[in-house]
Order: C-alpha cells, then sequence, then structure tokens
C-alpha cells in the first residue's frame, strides 16, 4: 500500500477480501472469497491450479494482465514461481512471497518502499 503502486493482483481466495479492503480500488485481485457467486468456473480453476502447481498452473498469469502476484510460501506455486524467468521475486518473509514481472516498472517503487513494523504473523495484533 505504502509503494503506491496499481493494477492487477493474482492471489489466493483466502488473501483476496483482504487485499481488496486494503489495496482497492487501486489494486484489483483475480479471486477472493465471493468465488462461487462472482467469479466463472474458469476464473476459479485458473486460480486453483495456480495456488496449487497443477496443470496448466500459470494460465491466470498468462491469459490475463497481471502485475502482482502475491502467494503463501507453503503452497507450491511459489517454488514454480521463483522457476519461472518472467518474474522476479521482490519482497518475501516467512509466510508469504511478493512477484512483479521482470520488466515490471514497479520494481524500484516497491523496493524503496520499507514494509511496515508490524510482525509477519499477526501475533499481538489479535484477541483474545
Amino acid at each position: 500500500k505504502q509503494s503506491g503502486v496499481s493494477g492487477n493482483l493474482a492471489v489466493h481466495f483466502t488473501w483476496g477480501e483482504y487485499a481488496i479492503w486494503h489495496l482497492g480500488p487501486r489494486i484489483k485481485v483475480s479471486v477472493d472469497g465471493r468465488r462461487e457467486t462472482v467469479y466463472s468456473e474458469e476464473i476459479r480453476r485458473e486460480n486453483l491450479n495456480f495456488r496449487l502447481g497443477e496443470g496448466d498452473w500459470d494460465a491466470l498469469l498468462r491469459k490475463h494482465e497481471t502485475h502482482l502476484v502475491l502467494v503463501r510460501k507453503k503452497f507450491p506455486v511459489f517454488n514454480l514461481m521463483q522457476l519461472n524467468p518472467d518474474w522476479l521475486l521482490i519482497y518475501d518473509d516467512p509466510v508469504s512471497a511478493l512477484f512483479v514481472p521482470q520488466d515490471s516498472p514497479f520494481i524500484q517503487q516497491i523496493r524503496a518502499t520499507d514494509p511496515p513494523a508490524l510482525p509477519y504473523d499477526g501475533v499481538g495484533l489479535c484477541f483474545p
């Protein structure tokens, strides 16, 4: 958010609503929790294949204009994205990783932005 970038974000559906709430309308997500009511079966399948790294896993990136990719490191797509020469890992922590296309105009903008001073795992930010 602090970097001011805008565009289309490929994201897991469990993180989509959070991204919409905190980054919209500058950032549009590939899927969110409304997946059964808003998204077509084809889009839902593309997002699931992407997350799991199955089949035509990168169709989501190739078929749709995608500017940013935010993934959980525990899913196979994290390793697949690292092997994809078209994408650059620009940020990671123990939980997540952010990728941009190798020729992205956002590279310097994101690198120049310090992440917020919050614990990556949310410890101390929730109750009870």
